[in-house]
């Protein structure tokens, strides 16, 4: 977003790793709306804080209590501000755990926790950040690797970072940039074992164990589920394809895929621009248009889950009523 001019009222700089803590008139304040009900056992909160807009790229649930979304608070109360934001739901609202402002503009594009005491979150210029049960702190930063798209851990000594022209490796103490001419970048990042990994970007390469190789047999995408090695989906620019351990098939879908999330075998969704759509085993069904581009899918179980997108934050929950408001402190 170039040309944004930053206005603060104050700043304060927080543990001395650059998160610099920012409190604006335009992103205080409660958002007390009730969730909209969109059928199908969804639910549409608007998680935007005062007279922000929102653009939430990544969510990620660890249980009903504990979710975590991503992404950006644009305020425009005072000229143009572009926040880093991080919120959490309790089980009972939505929380602002980082509401900052960072060098570039930093958009939160991935999250990922091991743990409740041990996540994740990656900035689409290369900003790494890590939660240890309490803070979040800015751990890394990459810069001259295009954007920063996924972080991905198989374990405290293995974790993946995808971006748009390099790939990196951790090893539980340092981060290594993966040979280029192996893999030189990608979208999206999934592993169903530590012998079975998928990058997607303009190509499509699968890890052995050992080494990254090109599939030709398949084009690349915008999103990759790995559930298991005989059931990988790739998602695209309105096309979907299933591997099953032998071959792909392919399946024509009406949007631009931004996300896909394998939820139990005969359960497969994907969103995209303003829909979100389920698989029926034979083509893609809207579920609903959420009114805003969605960028991502998590589910902790078949019962429970979430989507994220503009301004809004989706909640999938099978028998239940969420009745929750958002909620600033």
């Amino acid at each position: 977003m170039k040309g944004v001019k930053r206005l603060a009222a104050w700043v304060e700089l927080v543990m001395g790793i650059g998160i610099v803590s920012t409190f604006f008139y335009g992103c205080s304040g409660d958002n007390n709306e009730s969730p909209e009900y969109l059928g199908s056992g969804w639910w549409k909160y608007e998680v935007k804080f005062g007279y922000c807009e929102a653009e939430w790229h990544t969510v990620f649930c660890l249980d009903k209590n504990n979710v975590w979304a991503g992404g950006i608070l644009i305020d425009d109360s005072h000229g143009t501000t572009i926040h880093t934001a991080i919120v959490h739901w309790d089980g009972y609202g939505w929380n602002i755990s980082i509401d900052t402002v960072m060098e570039g503009e930093e958009t939160i594009s991935s999250l990922f926790f091991l743990a409740p005491d041990n996540g994740w979150a990656l900035g689409i210029h290369g900003k790494l950040l890590h939660y240890d049960g309490q803070t979040w702190s800015v751990v890394d930063s990459f810069k001259g690797y295009g954007w920063g798209n996924k972080v991905f851990f198989l374990s405290e000594n293995d974790g993946w970072i995808v971006f748009s022209d390099a790939v990196f490796h951790y090893d539980g103490s340092c981060w290594s940039l993966v040979n280029t001419s192996d893999v030189p970048g990608g979208n999206d990042i999934d592993f169903s074992s530590e012998n079975d990994g998928w990058i997607t970007g303009s190509c499509l390469y699968h890890w052995d164990g050992s080494t990254w190789s090109m599939v030709d047999t398949v084009h690349g995408g915008s999103a990759v589920d790995a559930w298991d090695s005989n059931d990988v989906w790739i998602g695209a620019d309105y096309l979907t394809s299933h591997w099953d351990g032998q071959s792909w098939s392919y399946y024509g879908v009406p949007v631009w895929v931004n996300d896909v999330f394998r939820v139990t075998s005969d359960r497969v969704l994907l969103c995209g621009f303003t829909s979100l759509h389920s698989f029926n085993g034979s083509r893609w069904i809207e579920v609903f248009d959420g009114g805003g581009t969605i960028n991502s899918i998590h589910f902790v179980d078949s019962s429970y889950g979430w989507a994220a997108g503009w301004n809004y934050l989706y909640n999938y929950d099978y028998g239940n009523e969420p009745q929750a408001l958002i909620r600033r402190f």
